[in-house]
């Protein structure tokens, strides 16, 4: 009888759902990478398009695609100074993105944020209140005046990435996909 009960107990602990090993998310930390996908925005009008987004240590180029109406823009970002270009002629250098994107092109959008928040990481040395799942990833961040929630996670190149984004403030929401990411850690 032992033997049966001891067989019916190993038979049992292995029909158990176990968890994957690496089930955390693991912050990057990156400082080189590229990824794209797709957008959406909304500030009295929807306007929807594709992204690229190339950064480095010390500068990044974005580029939004979309309908005429939208056409291409591009931001190319350094230390301390944005340039905004687009497809229809329209040139302006600024310190900030989130004005250039204002300015330009209607979009209210959390460039400061997004920087670290499509990372699945907060801004540092700014407030935050968060919402993490089952397995400590964030769900929820509400930082720098926006609500951002992370649908969905991948593993990509063997890191466990979020790629799927809502930001909202008031009536103004933004939402994005990430398709594609290639990066390098400690360059």
């Amino acid at each position: 009888m032992r033997y049966w009960i001891m067989v019916l107990t190993i038979f049992l602990a292995a029909c158990q759902q176990v968890p994957v090993a690496e089930s955390k998310p693991k912050a990057p930390s990156l400082n080189v990478w590229t990824m794209s996908g797709k957008f959406s925005f909304y500030h009295h009008e929807t306007v929807l398009g594709s992204f690229d987004w190339e950064r480095d240590e010390a500068q990044y180029l974005m580029r939004f695609r979309g309908p005429l109406s939208v056409g291409t823009a591009v931001l190319k970002g350094r230390s301390g100074a944005v340039e905004f270009s687009n497809d229809r002629g329209d040139r302006a250098v600024d310190t900030s993105a989130e004005s250039l994107l204002r300015t330009h092109m209607g979009w209210d959008v959390p460039m400061e944020g997004l920087h670290y928040w499509v990372q699945g990481l907060l801004v540092p040395g700014e407030a935050a209140r968060v919402a993490k799942d089952d397995y400590g990833r964030y769900q929820v961040i509400e930082q720098l005046g926006w609500r951002t929630e992370i649908s969905d996670y991948k593993i990509m190149h063997g890191v466990m990435v979020p790629t799927r984004f809502l930001f909202k403030r008031g009536d103004v929401w933004g939402k994005m996909v990430i398709k594609s990411w290639d990066w390098q850690e400690g360059v």
